[in-house]
């Protein structure tokens, strides 16, 4: 996001989902979820999708605590 933002895309010609892995990691869900709403107020046409059940790190086959962008 730091990247697009310096390189100033216009933002009608990309949208971004972001996948949060809610039971693939340590952290308490309450502290992703705050992390989640600061990233809503700063880029507010970002989808964030919260994984409370590992579907996406199954299907993707992505390791717990890792950070991991799939080629789809």
């Amino acid at each position: 996001m730091r990247r697009l933002d310096k390189e100033k895309f216009p933002a009608e010609k990309f949208s971004v989902c972001g996948d949060h892995h809610m039971a693939a990691t340590w952290m308490p869900n309450f502290a992703i979820s705050m992390s989640i709403e600061e990233k809503q107020k700063r880029y507010p046409r970002t989808i964030y999708v919260r994984d409370y059940k590992k579907v996406l790190v199954d299907a993707w086959k992505i390791a717990d605590d890792s950070s991991d962008v799939p080629r789809l």
